[in-house]
């Protein structure tokens, strides 16, 4: 039997290297800007294992980046149902309900996205998107691409900063030996 167990287990750990191997070509697809091909990744994942938020949540932001806003909408509404602080359902959801012309929706997601994220060029632009769609005239179609836009690339900048910052700590902790420490003051090794 000890033989039988293995065998399952072996079948069970390649059927989620395919399903990884599926979700980070899924990704690859979408960072890349191939959005029909990530869109068809993703629900491949989904129909496979409906329980996968991480596919869902591809899903949902290849379908925003594809211009389908309501099932976008949907789909990430269904993330947040599952995980209401999962930071790029909310960002997304935000930016969709601003072109939707769901004000009120997209004020509550992108508050609650803000107060996640704690990015810092963020808040003035939140905060800026708010008093527009707060206004007496509501903003133009132009304007509220604008904003989802302007948004959309704040955060992408911020996370391309933090992780620049974090590549280039993880750099300059490599030159030191692993005996030594760093303070405020530089480095100390015992």
């Amino acid at each position: 039997m000890p033989s039988v167990r293995r065998l399952l287990c072996l079948v069970f750990c390649v059927v989620l290297a395919g399903c990884a191997t599926a979700q980070r070509r899924g990704e690859q697809a979408l960072y890349a800007g191939q959005y029909n091909e990530a869109i068809h990744l993703f629900q491949s994942i989904l129909a496979e294992d409906p329980d996968r938020l991480d596919a869902r949540l591809g899903l949902g932001i290849a379908l925003y980046k594809a211009g389908a806003l309501a099932d976008a909408a949907l789909t990430l509404d269904e993330v947040l149902a599952r995980a209401p602080a999962e930071g790029a359902a909310l960002l997304y959801r935000g930016l969709a309900a601003i072109q939707q012309r769901e004000d009120a929706v997209a004020v509550d997601h992108l508050t609650r996205f803000r107060d996640v994220a704690r990015i810092p060029r963020f808040d003035a632009q939140v905060t800026q998107a708010l008093r527009i769609l707060g206004g007496a005239a509501p903003p133009s179609v132009d304007t509220r691409e604008f904003m989802a836009t302007s948004l959309e690339e704040t955060v992408r900048s911020a996370r391309e900063l933090q992780e620049a910052r974090r590549a280039v700590e993880r750099a300059y902790l490599s030159a030191f030996p692993a005996h030594c420490a760093p303070t405020r003051r530089g480095w100390i090794c015992f």
